[in-house]
């Protein structure tokens, strides 16, 4: 489940392979349904906004809300061999250690995968210059660019 997202690059290709937009669906709801989703493995971070390339966009919103601010469950697939079961709360905190211990920042993603989403913006494919827009959880937001603009 966790890789066979991973073709943001191809959302129409990836839905023509499934057999179609309802099929996708079925399968993406199914994957959220029982808990596929897992927030601390990377290739998963741009599932939740593939509904917005679907007729049921408003799902990417739900999602992305829920990540960010209300309990997810989070299932890690291993052998327990470092104690590690699965998670039910919170991802995102406001405290010092704040997301799940199993999540590493490379370079920042889990930050930026956060920030971006809050102002209500979520990158289509990362490196391109698209982007969907998705419910920001601040009231308004203001960019302030290098060039004196916002």
């Amino acid at each position: 489940w966790q890789y066979r997202w991973f073709v943001p690059f191809d959302v129409m290709g990836l839905k023509k392979l499934v057999g179609g937009e309802v099929s996708f669906l079925k399968q993406l709801d199914q994957f959220f349904a029982e808990d596929n989703y897992n927030h601390a493995n990377q290739p998963d971070l741009q599932v939740p906004g593939l509904y917005n390339a679907s007729s049921q966009p408003w799902k990417s919103q739900k999602l992305f809300r829920n990540i960010m601010l209300d309990t997810m469950v989070q299932t890690y697939f291993n052998d327990n061999s470092k104690g590690i079961d699965s998670y039910i709360g919170r991802i995102y905190k406001n405290e010092p250690q704040a997301y799940v211990r199993t999540m590493d920042d490379d370079a920042g993603t889990m930050s930026s995968w956060f920030v971006m989403r809050s102002i209500g913006l979520s990158p289509a494919n990362i490196g391109s210059p698209i982007y969907y827009l998705t419910a920001p959880i601040f009231e308004s937001v203001q960019l302030n660019w290098e060039n004196g603009k916002s």
